[in-house]
């Protein structure tokens, strides 16, 4: 107990040290995992601390309820320490270049028990970083010949994180969380989310689905457009049935009334086939480099619409 104590209070400080720049969505939502953690853990504790069974005077009685107590509290104590298990995780892709990365390529804390592995991946943050050349699908897959393809579907992304990002294709289905980008260059990243925010990023195609107005800072030759529904096999509905803004960006770096030049709108359409293909289909390690040349190569020849 004193260790899970230990840890929620470390997470606790955590969520104290982020909260400058978390959206209120994901803080929220993240104050509330806590406050279960520490009902769960009190409720847990309060039995201990009572033991009113031993003031009984009769020193027969008093014997006899501390057996049948203990009976009764040893289940109680394995639900108890069930309920304490964190819902909500946190898989990592880091440090990898010219590769296909799927779902299967997360790596998953090292200290949860591999028993537990698929019950706490079920609800994950992902983080992505340090990524060059890479195609990275988080997609589900329904293939049989995906080793994962049984606990793909089951697994709830909160919400996505990613930094140092270099010729990337990333795609993933609508979120009901956040997603946080920082220095993105030369990529496109497909996703759905309620609030977006990015970073120190450069020349980075978008097709976004977001239900507030995504935010830029510190980034220019970003273009946005609209989300490809192919990608959204198992979305949250609620999402995907309300409105995006994702050509309603607010760029903190330009408080003109003029248009920011830091952000444009295009049409994926002449892309967006090749992409799902590449997607659905996957490609070889070795076939990486080649594929996201000639994908990038076709963006690059977009013609960018006005605002």
């Amino acid at each position: 107990l004193t260790l899970i104590s230990s840890e929620i209070i470390n997470l606790r400080k955590d969520l104290v040290d982020a909260t400058p720049y978390l959206p209120s969505y994901d803080r929220g939502k993240y104050e509330q995992h806590l406050k279960v953690l520490e009902e769960s853990l009190s409720r847990y504790r309060a039995p201990k601390a009572k033991f009113a069974f031993k003031r009984t005077p009769s020193a027969s009685t008093s014997r006899a309820p501390p057996a049948l107590d203990s009976t009764k509290r040893e289940p109680q104590k394995a639900s108890s320490e069930a309920s304490i298990v964190p819902s909500t995780t946190n898989l990592e892709l880091s440090s990898r270049s010219s590769a296909q990365l799927t779902l299967s390529s997360l790596v998953r804390p090292t200290d949860v028990p591999p028993s537990q592995q698929t019950t706490l991946s079920r609800s994950s943050d992902i983080t992505l970083t340090d990524l060059t050349d890479c195609i990275v699908n988080l997609a589900p897959r329904t293939s049989p010949k995906d080793v994962l393809a049984k606990f793909e579907p089951t697994l709830i992304i909160t919400a996505l994180h990613a930094r140092a990002l270099s010729r990337v294709v990333l795609a993933m289905p609508p979120i009901e969380g956040s997603i946080l980008l920082h220095d993105i260059h030369n990529s496109i990243i497909m996703v759905g989310c309620h609030q977006f925010r990015m970073h120190n990023s450069t020349n980075t195609t978008v097709l976004l689905h977001v239900l507030s107005n995504p935010i830029i800072e510190c980034s220019h030759g970003i273009r946005f457009g609209v989300y490809p529904m192919a990608l959204c096999r198992t979305s949250p509905q609620s999402l995907l049935e309300r409105s995006s803004k994702h050509s309603m960006v607010q760029d903190f770096d330009w408080i003109k009334s003029s248009p920011s030049p830091n952000w444009s709108i295009v049409d994926p359409t002449p892309f967006e086939d090749r992409l799902i293909q590449v997607l659905d289909n996957g490609v070889t390690d070795t076939d990486v480099g080649g594929v996201l040349k000639e994908i990038f190569c076709s963006t690059d020849q977009l013609d960018v619409t006005g605002r």
